[in-house]
């Protein structure tokens, strides 16, 4: 991470290497803290041209003062690269140039085991497309990718891999959400051929997205597995939503959450399916023969698969895979990507 009075860059470091090549939008997220209402914020690459940034003015960014640069290709990072970001406040801009490798993804195969042993900054794992992630240490020492409580907001994403992962394989994960952030509208999981949302101009943040979902999410019956292609509102209509199948994770535990949080509206802490400061395990099955979804709580017998949809229609050929938190705050401590027959 890159910090600096007025500045916080939170998916470079100075110095560091970042992997590439799971989506070809290059995001670079942080946050803005310079004081005044009319800041500015320009970036240029590699002695390229100067191009604006979209400062807070998209539902995927949580504070006044996040951006997300969304104008940059993979195609156009070298081996070796300097950003050079503007900050510009009233009359004043302070420069802050971050020197930093870059690697790209070169397996074919989709294989991946997310090791944190020694690891210093998330992007050295994966490529940050909203959001604040942390390569953290939970409360026992053990290491994880965290969304803190503070950082939680509208779908927090990371992709893992290579964009042209097409199927055939299993992931593997360990999750535990530590705080539901809001009442009605939160989920957590696996994403899959993941594509990059609508590319911006550097004045506007597009949510246009497109990937499949492997998830736990609050409004639908609990365990879902979705597509979605180019997802956008049209008409106070949502176009290019797919649901393959859903079923709850716990049934008695989704009715007296519907009961307590949509009837009677008790408390700020939401009844949900999943619990806070549970580890659980996801396990997702991508093949042409059949998705297959199962989710359960770590250190118990691993349940038939809850979800199975034989022969799905492949609405997106190739995409990355990763994670998916929308208002919750959540650790991982385990990700792995394996071919299957």
């Amino acid at each position: 991470m890159y910090k600096s009075q007025g500045l916080e860059v939170w998916n470079l470091t100075p110095g560091g290497t970042v992997s590439f090549g799971a989506q070809k939008i290059f995001n670079v997220v942080g946050r803005v803290s310079a004081n005044g209402k009319n800041v500015s914020l320009h970036y240029s690459l590699n002695k390229g041209p100067r191009k604006p940034a979209n400062i807070g003015n998209s539902q995927r960014m949580i504070g006044p003062g996040d951006f997300n640069i969304d104008t940059i290709d993979i195609g156009d990072l070298q081996s070796e690269n300097v950003l050079d970001l503007y900050v510009t406040s009233g009359n004043k801009t302070s420069h802050h140039p971050i020197r930093f490798l870059a690697k790209p993804v070169f397996d074919e195969l989709p294989r991946f085991e997310l090791d944190l042993g020694k690891v210093n900054n998330i992007e050295e794992v994966g490529q940050v497309i909203d959001g604040r992630w942390l390569v953290s240490k939970d409360v026992a020492g053990k290491p994880c990718l965290e969304i803190r409580p503070e950082d939680a907001g509208y779908d927090r994403l990371i992709g893992f891999g290579s964009r042209n992962w097409t199927t055939g394989y299993e992931i593997n994960a360990l999750i535990t959400v530590t705080r539901w952030t809001a009442r009605g509208y939160f989920n957590t999981g696996l994403t899959f051929k993941w594509n990059p949302h609508l590319q911006g101009d550097g004045t506007r943040l597009p949510t246009q997205w497109s990937t499949g979902l492997a998830y736990y999410a609050a409004k639908c019956p609990g365990l879902r597995l979705r597509f979605g292609v180019d997802v956008h509102w049209s008409a106070n209509r949502k176009v290019g939503s797919y649901v393959l199948k859903e079923t709850h994770y716990s049934f008695w535990r989704r009715w007296a959450g519907f009961v307590r949080n949509e009837i009677f509206r008790l408390g700020n802490r939401p009844i949900t399916q999943l619990l806070p400061l549970v580890p659980y395990r996801f396990r997702l099955i991508v093949h042409p023969e059949a998705y297959r979804l199962t989710v359960w709580e770590d250190g118990s017998a691993e349940p038939k698969p809850q979800l199975i949809v034989p022969r799905p229609t492949d609405m997106l050929p190739t995409g990355c895979v990763g994670l998916i938190g929308c208002n919750c705050a959540m650790r991982v401590f385990e990700y792995t990507v394996r071919p299957i027959n």
